[in-house]
């Protein structure tokens, strides 16, 4: 006589989808940049969060009478593939993470102290800047929401729900505006520094 599993098929699925969204807590914090530390953390809870979900779709399968043995064995291989593959993609993507959020950013401040015309700079300009990153966030939502693709974890609504991915962005837009005021505030000073040499 078969054995009567633990849990049945939805609810080996529905056990999976709680731990999902219980992941998160007790990681390790490494000294580093609270952008790269934050993007870090919700990495690593959105990659266990995934590794947990896949082991509870894994246990449904496994319980499914209604697959045979080796059906549900390709089919749990695959479920596990799906979590390893978007890791090595991110691995792959290390170079282009680097020049893209590190060398970049570094090159573009000496291209602004040293080229861009600030003389005009006004304090309301510091909200305009926001429409690119706002733009840039409608289009990932959009795409995300057709093709399940999110270019970062911490604006990944698949694995943080709409509302962890609203979180994500209001911290990110208020990031963006203290950086845009500190530009703006360093402008006027070499505005007001350069008028008292002239004077």
């Amino acid at each position: 006589m078969p054995q009567e599993p633990p849990y049945t098929l939805a609810e080996s699925s529905r056990l999976g989808k709680q731990a999902e969204h219980k992941v998160g807590f007790g990681l390790e914090i490494v000294e580093e940049p609270w952008l790269h530390q934050y993007a870090r953390i919700v990495e690593q809870a959105s990659l266990r969060r995934r590794l947990i979900g896949a082991a509870g779709r894994i246990a449904g399968l496994g319980y499914d009478e209604s697959l045979e043995a080796e059906k549900a064995l390709e089919e749990a291989e695959q479920v596990l593939f799906k979590v390893a593959e978007r890791r090595l993609s991110r691995d792959f993507q290390k170079l282009a993470d680097v020049l893209l959020h590190d060398a970049l950013p570094v090159l573009y401040l000496i291209f602004w102290f040293v080229f861009v015309e600030k003389s005009r700079l006004r304090w309301m300009d510091a909200f305009r800047w926001l429409a690119f990153p706002g733009v840039y966030f409608g289009y990932v939502l959009l795409r995300g929401a057709l093709t399940g693709w999110y270019p970062y974890p911490f604006l990944d609504a698949g694995d943080l729900g709409y509302g962890g991915m609203a979180r994500s962005t209001v911290m990110l837009v208020i990031a963006f505006l203290a950086v845009a005021l500190t530009f703006v505030a360093i402008a006027k000073w070499l505005n007001r520094r350069a008028g008292s040499k002239m004077a």
